[in-house]
Formats: structure tokens, C-alpha cells, sequence
């Protein structure tokens, strides 16, 4: 088991108050991937704006795939250890909640409530 350990669990992966069982999806998630079939949708009718911001949301859900190939690089590799993997994934995961962030801004005009 230590030569392949599974990434740990923080905290928050142990309440049951952190994600909804029937979506693991945050919000922002959520959020950008509903954007994303709704303008694929109307990019096909033929709407140039939705077509321009259809574009850009595939390139934000390229830059999603590319973080999440490497979070799985990171649970495939046997040398390191179930902490470092963990704090890895969480940085990997932050990365792509601000691209969801981002373009749910950019191409679908969401407005968040800055928190500061």
C-alpha cells in the first residue's frame, strides 16, 4: 500500500456538508459546464456571439483537461506520499475552480460576490 498511497483527506473530505451526492460538482463547476451546453447549443443556430463565447469556453475546458490529466499523473506516482499528493491536487483543483471562475465571467456574464 505505501508504495502506491492514495492521495490523504483533508478535513473538509470527511464532512458531509462539503458536496452534494447527487452532483460533485462545486457551484462554479456547476455553473461552466451548464454554460458550455447552453452555448453549444445556440452557437448551432447561428448566433456569432454565442459562437465567439462557445470558443472560449473550450479553450478554458482545455486548460480544465490538461490540470486534470495532471491530477491523475499525480495519483499514479508511487513516489510521493499520500500528503504531498493531496497538497498537490489542491492546488491542481484551485486552478481549475479560478479558470471555471473566469470564464464563467467572461463568456457567460456571471457576477460573484467578492468575498474579501
Amino acid at each position: 500500500l505505501k508504495d502506491n498511497q492514495t492521495p490523504a483527506k483533508d478535513p473538509t473530505d470527511w464532512t458531509r456538508f462539503t458536496r452534494n451526492k447527487d452532483n460533485p460538482n462545486t457551484r462554479t463547476a456547476s455553473i461552466f459546464y451548464n454554460g458550455l451546453d447552453r452555448l453549444a447549443k445556440k452557437q448551432n443556430s447561428g448566433d456569432k456571439d454565442a459562437k465567439r463565447r462557445y470558443k472560449g469556453m473550450l479553450s478554458a475546458k482545455k486548460l480544465i483537461d490538461a490540470e486534470r490529466t495532471a491530477i491523475a499523473q499525480i495519483r499514479k506516482d508511487a513516489n510521493k506520499t499520500g500528503e504531498q499528493k493531496r497538497d498537490e491536487i489542491k492546488v491542481k483543483n484551485a486552478k481549475i475552480n479560478a479558470i471555471q471562475r473566469q470564464a464563467n465571467i467572461k463568456y457567460l456574464n456571471i457576477k460573484y460576490i467578492n468575498a474579501k
